[in-house]
């Protein structure tokens, strides 16, 4: 056999033999690696939301809480402050009620 041509077909075969390795064997390798890759992202975004959800979530909570609590001490405060102004005005009554006894005791 001619020397080239044992040379040219071992060239084919090393073509053929690449062709196949890469066809069979690394692309489909290569699309399950940029597959499992692009899962992951989009996993990673999907987490990445789901946190931003559930601070916002978490902040809401906080803030309806504390809008809770500063109406109920506003209440507290509201009441005390009317009980106080009921007791203010009862001691006034009774000071007028003395101021009027001394007067007519001392009219007498």
């Amino acid at each position: 056999m001619n020397p080239a041509f044992s040379a040219l077909c071992g060239m084919i075969t090393a073509v053929f033999s690449g062709l196949f390795v890469y066809g069979f064997i690394l692309r489909p390798k290569a699309e399950e690696a940029r597959r499992n890759r692009l899962e992951a992202e989009a996993a990673e975004r999907r987490t990445h939301e789901e946190a931003r959800i559930a601070a916002e979530k978490t902040l809401l909570a906080a803030k309806e809480e504390a809008i809770r609590i500063r109406d109920a001490a506003d209440a507290a405060a509201k009441e005390k402050l009317a009980a106080l102004q009921k007791t203010e005005d009862r001691v006034c009554a009774r000071e007028d009620a003395l101021d009027s006894r001394r007067a007519a005791i001392d009219t007498r």
